[in-house]
């Protein structure tokens, strides 16, 4: 073997080394007289370049899944903190990268939606409950063919007197009743303005055409109305029992002993 054939290998040898110690830029750069050494110098030098670019390559990728780490977890921390609204819009070189992305803007998507829907059906529940808590506070009964009993129960303000009066007077039309009792016994306050919405579904319910009778009064109420100076327009009884023989005995229903 040649001086320069040794000196050639040596180059290369060096070259090899250097590369593998961190220097990607490692080439064998003086060309060989020796056409062999000259062909494997070039062919080292193809490799070295081609390694530098993969590596290169791996190493932007590597960038790029570091950064889309970030994001994702920034993203999944908010998610979890309950903002639902987040969006990846960064736009990634690496398709692996992207197609994560838009992996989890689809799944972000489907909470949203499951969300939205979970809100309609609580929204649907809480009117189904407030209707129904509605129609137990203001229960209208049928006891008879063409008598109502309106039993009211528990605090009466602006508002609930409004809706009884509407309830009971759409009642009263669609079931041709002739008697209405309203049974204030569950009631222990009643302000001015209540009281006035009182006097009104009375008057009301007396010109459709039923007979209104308002059954136990309280004390303390009775005393409100004579201080507001207020005359109910219809007839009074002591009890709903009173109310309700009475109303029997004008209708013709006959009351054994037993239910006296």
């Amino acid at each position: 073997m040649t001086a320069d054939t040794n000196e050639g290998l040596k180059q290369i040898t060096e070259t090899i080394d250097r590369f593998m110690g961190g220097d990607t830029a490692a080439r064998v750069e003086k060309p060989f007289a020796n056409e062999g050494l000259e062909s494997i110098r070039s062919k080292i030098n193809e490799l070295l370049a081609k390694e530098e670019q993969a590596g290169n390559e791996f190493h932007l990728f590597n960038m790029e899944i570091a950064y889309a780490l970030t994001d994702w977890l920034e993203a999944l921390q908010q998610v979890n903190n309950g903002n639902l609204e987040v969006t990846l819009d960064g736009a990634y070189n690496e398709e692996f990268v992207d197609n994560v992305s838009k992996a989890l803007n689809t799944t972000f998507a489907s909470l949203r939606s499951l969300e939205e829907e979970r809100k309609k059906q609580a929204e649907k529940v809480l009117e189904q409950q407030a209707k129904m808590i509605e129609e137990l506070s203001t229960p209208i009964i049928k006891v008879w063919d063409s008598v109502l009993v309106l039993p009211i129960i528990g605090i009466v303000d602006s508002k609930r007197a409004e809706e009884m009066m509407e309830k009971l007077l759409t009642k009263v039309v669609e079931e041709q009743i002739h008697y209405t009792i309203v049974d204030l016994t569950g009631v222990t306050v009643i302000d001015t303005r209540t009281a006035d919405y009182f006097l009104q579904m009375m008057k009301a319910s007396t010109l459709i055409g039923t007979k209104c009778i308002v059954s136990g009064i309280s004390p303390a109420i009775a005393q409100t109305i004579t201080r507001m100076g207020l005359e109910f327009p219809t007839m009074t009884m002591r009890d709903l029992r009173d109310a309700l023989k009475f109303v029997f005995h004008e209708i013709g229903l006959q009351i054994s002993a037993t239910g006296q």
